[in-house]
């Protein structure tokens, strides 16, 4: 082969490298380009057909659209907020413009604060809290059981007598040999690291219900048990569901419920010398002796924690969870 045809075969070879190079690192790009195009165009269409609509209804109703607004304020009256209606009666139709219409729509939102920026940087913590407790609690269980759980933990995060947070509710009381809220924080599993498939699954249910995309099924239950113990506790609570191997439990809330807790912990009181070695009572306002006069404000639990059903946070209990006193 002659320096001519060297030439020219190292040359073919640099120009396939350069087409290759610049195939492999342009290729994506224009692909990531040629999806926000078809995006862009996708929302223009879908804006269209949105304004027609918007105009059609508007015709046919002979009414103005009223402007909507949203806020991130906690109450529901708040959450949907209507605007005032930009009609020549309110405004006159020549003061009708795009900046008037624009104040009445972000009339009432909320900014975000340095609170909602921190609760974003804690959502990933919260998540794994949850999927922890779904994945040591309940990865043995079905879907539905898993999501009980889950659902579990999150009532308790909205009921005022537990703590405010999913790691807070999770691992409360996880620092006391006795006193932790779900077994696995206090009983060494955490040794075992979660992995495999199970702990990819006990995300996906923790995102699904922190997120609201579950339905509800433990009938706002904020306590559990297995069905292979009989925990002395359960006397003061209503029984929710049984889902899978777990059976469901919620504080009372008529008086009648109250009642029959009230009997039932009084039976339970005078059994109490009959309980083995290590079990003691607690109640949900702190750790002083049980009041059987007043059972609604008592959740019995046992020393050694058995299952997540354990007694709420030590805050007092509201006026209207207060037992009922009188005689029977």
């Amino acid at each position: 082969m002659s320096d001519s045809d060297k030439r020219q075969a190292r040359q073919r070879v640099l120009t396939i490298g350069a087409c290759a190079a610049v195939f492999a690192f342009g290729g994506p790009l224009i692909a990531q380009r040629f999806g926000d195009q078809k995006a862009q165009e996708a929302y223009r269409a879908d804006a269209i057909v949105l304004a027609q609509s918007i105009a059609a209804e508007s015709a046919a109703e002979g009414q103005p659209v009223r402007l909507v607004s949203f806020t991130n304020n906690a109450s529901p009256e708040a959450l949907l907020k209507q605007a005032a209606a930009t009609t020549p009666a309110s405004l006159g139709e020549d003061d009708v413009t795009v900046r008037t219409r624009d104040s009445f729509a972000l009339r009432g939102l909320v900014g975000f604060t340095l609170e909602n920026l921190g609760n974003g940087r804690n959502e990933q913590d919260e998540i794994d809290c949850l999927a922890e407790a779904v994945y040591y609690e309940a990865r043995s269980e079905s879907a539905n059981g898993q999501m009980a759980v889950a659902e579990v933990v999150m009532n308790r995060v909205r009921d005022p007598r537990f703590p405010k947070t999913v790691c807070a509710v999770v691992y409360q009381g996880h620092y006391r040999d006795t006193g932790c809220q779900f077994t696995f924080t206090c009983d060494g599993s955490l040794r075992n690291k979660p992995r495999g498939p199970s702990w990819d699954r006990a995300k996906a249910v923790a995102m699904n219900v922190m997120l609201g995309l579950s339905k509800p099924i433990t009938n706002k239950a904020t306590h559990y048990h297995t069905d292979y113990v009989n925990p002395y506790w359960k006397a003061g609570l209503v029984e929710t569901k049984v889902i899978g191997t777990h059976i469901f439990y919620r504080f009372p809330k008529t008086t009648a419920e109250w009642t029959t807790a009230r009997i039932a912990l009084e039976a339970q009181e005078q059994r109490n010398q009959e309980l083995p070695v290590g079990v003691e009572l607690i109640a949900v306002g702190g750790e002083e002796a049980v009041d059987t006069d007043e059972p609604a404000a008592v959740s019995l639990i046992p020393a050694v924690a058995e299952t997540a059903a354990i007694s709420p946070a030590p805050t007092p209990v509201p006026a209207t969870q207060v037992a009922d006193t009188r005689p029977l």
